[in-house]
């Protein structure tokens, strides 16, 4: 018998049960509960790799959208788009698969929050999916970006700001977004970031 099956048996001894028509067979209550929660993990929850769940399509003009998400394109932006270019590079995945568990360790502060939005760009990731999460370091010293496969199948990578380049930017004013941008998208990666390899699961 199929969980579907097992199922709609079940609710239907239920429900004679309540109107007196027939004894509710030992169990039917679990039953019932176990086979529609079967049935919600199968339909309701989304499942990484290109499915039905996952029908978002990289944007051709990513500059735009980040401007369109975040107000203006800054260096913290850029940087975040940048960082999840490679994310999804070093942990074979695809933008918008939601393969990947992305987390950014930051100050809880902008602009260093400002990365958020370039990573999910870069990424096709979403606060909503769960796997595009943040979490608060005392410094920008101890600031990185943190990915893992959502299964923990595969290696993990770690990236950590240059801080030549963050002390770079840390000191612009608004006057410097376009060309401290032009600079973060132009920079040859080593320049902006390094990428360390963690074991399967062993990423944060």
């Amino acid at each position: 018998m199929t969980a579907g099956m097992a199922h709609r048996f079940a609710k239907v001894w239920v429900v004679m049960a309540i109107c007196g028509f027939a004894p509710a067979p030992a169990g039917a209550d679990e039953l019932a509960t176990k086979s529609a929660a079967a049935g919600d993990a199968a339909t309701s929850r989304s499942h990484a790799g290109r499915n039905e769940w996952n029908r978002g399509r990289e944007p051709k003009d990513w500059w735009n959208e980040i401007e369109n998400r975040h107000g203006h394109v800054g260096p913290w932006n850029v940087l975040g788009y940048r960082m999840g270019k490679a994310i999804l590079r070093e942990c074979k995945a695809e933008w918008g698969d939601h393969s990947v568990v992305v987390t950014s360790h930051i100050p809880m502060r902008m602009p260093y929050s400002c990365i958020l939005d370039g990573l999910a760009v870069g990424t096709g990731n979403s606060e909503g999916r769960l796997d595009l999460k943040s979490a608060e370091v005392a410094s920008v010293e101890f600031m990185h970006i943190s990915a893992r496969p959502v299964d923990r199948s595969a290696k993990g990578v770690v990236l950590k700001p240059n801080p030549a380049f963050i002390r770079k930017i840390e000191g612009g004013t608004v006057k410097d977004l376009d060309r401290f941008s032009k600079d973060c998208e132009d920079a040859p990666e080593g320049e902006l970031f390094s990428i360390t390899s963690l074991p399967p699961g062993n990423a944060p």
